[in-house]
């Protein structure tokens, strides 16, 4: 009889408490028999898995009383019936206790991978959320009623189209241009974005 590899246990009831544990095992195929697969799975099943190999058994055992096996899944290699067992299960088998620590590792990594692909989405809709605003707070600037608000777009449109290459490299390496570069293309509202222009196209 092939050793129990995996189990798990829980109690039901309040006063009288009954203890149930349900166990894991695998056999190779010519260990069940035929007509025991057939009765558990009918008759096509070796259509439906075909190369099966191994068959996962499992049982309920209630306050110490087992139940008989029972066909649970086929599996076409040892490993293969292995990765059927529940991840949460007791294993008290060593190739599956390092399958577990193994699937662990790969679900921390997964989480990993997943919390860091969420921040940079999170991240890239605010930062697209924040150049629309900057972006509409410029438009609102430009066609202000204001007059010094309409000339300061204009100064700010001038620069764009007239600074050199060589400004401009300038102005992103330059340690008090980039804040100030920076501070106009973060503003969103027009307030904010007529000081910063200001302040920036004055120190340039």
């Amino acid at each position: 009889m092939s050793e129990i590899i995996a189990y798990s246990e829980w109690s039901l009831g309040w006063k009288d408490q009954q203890t149930i544990r349900k166990e894991w095992r695998i056999r190779l195929l010519e260990q069940v028999g035929l007509a025991t697969l057939n009765a558990a799975w009918g008759p096509r099943w070796p259509v439906l898995y075909p190369g099966s190999t191994h068959v996962i058994e499992q049982r309920y055992v209630r306050d110490g009383n087992a139940e008989p096996w029972k066909p649970h899944h086929p599996a076409s290699s040892r490993e293969d019936a292995l990765r059927c067992i529940p991840h949460d299960a007791i294993s008290v088998d060593p190739e599956l206790i390092a399958l577990q620590k193994s699937w662990r590792l790969e679900a921390q990594e997964l989480a990993q991978k997943k919390a860091e692909e969420d921040r940079d989405a999170q991240r890239r809709a605010e930062e697209e959320a924040q150049q629309e605003q900057s972006q509409a707070a410029f438009a609102r600037l430009t066609t202000s009623p204001s007059a010094a608000n309409r000339r300061c777009a204009e100064a700010w449109n001038t620069f764009v189209k007239q600074a050199s290459d060589r400004t401009k490299a300038r102005v992103r390496v330059d340690p008090e241009l980039r804040p100030l570069y920076d501070a106009v293309m973060m503003a969103t509202d027009v307030p904010s974005k007529r000081r910063a222009i200001r302040e920036f196209l004055e120190a340039v």
